[in-house]
């Protein structure tokens, strides 16, 4: 007996024209569309989709940007540099990632 799928969603998405936006139209986009990327993550998309892409991105294809880019999937914070100013004087920690955990593991491994 031939079981039948269930009906499959349509495939609906939008074109997002971020072409001719400027920064603060990409960060407006940005807010709009609740996807918290940064006006310089925007520019970078921007660039791309008109260089390599020659076309507009979808509103599919910049949420799975936005998710991939996200800070819990790729943290960011980790890579920053961090000045500290303390009693002990003043700290620099060229990533927090690098600092204290690859360095460490680095020198584990060299044991």
């Amino acid at each position: 007996m031939d079981k039948k799928l269930p009906d499959q969603p349509s495939s609906n998405y939008r074109e997002i024209p971020i072409r001719d936006l400027d920064p603060k139209g990409l960060g407006n986009l940005s807010d709009s569309m609740k996807l918290s990327l940064s006006v310089e993550d925007m520019i970078e998309i921007q660039v791309y989709y008109e260089a390599e892409m020659r076309r507009e991105p979808t509103d599919v294809e910049l949420e799975c940007i936005a998710q991939t880019w996200s800070e819990h999937c790729k943290h960011r914070i980790f890579g920053a540099r961090i000045e500290h100013s303390g009693s002990e004087g003043e700290e620099v920690i060229n990533g927090l990632f690098k600092t204290y955990i690859k360095e460490v593991t680095d020198r584990i491994m060299e044991r």
